[in-house]
């Protein structure tokens, strides 16, 4: 389950913030759409990914975040499903593994990019 947060944010400079999030925290592009990016950061050689979508629509923001477990996670038992959320609420297994480093570093950077729009911090 992903981690989401929605807000309104109507200003010109949307994704020049966006932007100004990206090259200071290392998140790396994945993909982008007109009103839509995805970027993904790696903490642990054979931990999960950590995703960060963003999408921005006639002033209307979706921001959602989450770790994408790989096979191995899987198969261990530390995770039920592909994507575990980073905010405290979604706990599992992998939180007491290889999850912690990353859902912490992806929460941190998450609340990074929602202090830049004058959002309430995810714990």
């Amino acid at each position: 389950m992903r981690t989401k947060v929605e807000f309104t944010y109507t200003a010109p400079d949307f994704w020049e913030k966006v932007s100004k999030w990206e090259s200071n925290t290392g998140w790396n592009l994945e993909q982008k759409a007109a009103n839509s990016r995805l970027y993904q950061k790696k903490f642990l050689l054979s931990g999960p990914k950590s995703k960060i979508q963003i999408d921005h629509q006639d002033g209307k923001v979706t921001v959602a975040a989450w770790l994408e477990s790989n096979k191995i996670i899987r198969l261990l038992g530390l995770a039920s499903g592909s994507e575990v959320g980073v905010d405290t609420a979604n706990k599992s297994l992998i939180d007491n593994f290889v999850g912690v480093l990353p859902k912490m570093n992806t929460r941190s950077a998450l609340n990074t990019l929602l202090e830049k729009f004058n959002q309430e911090q995810i714990r």
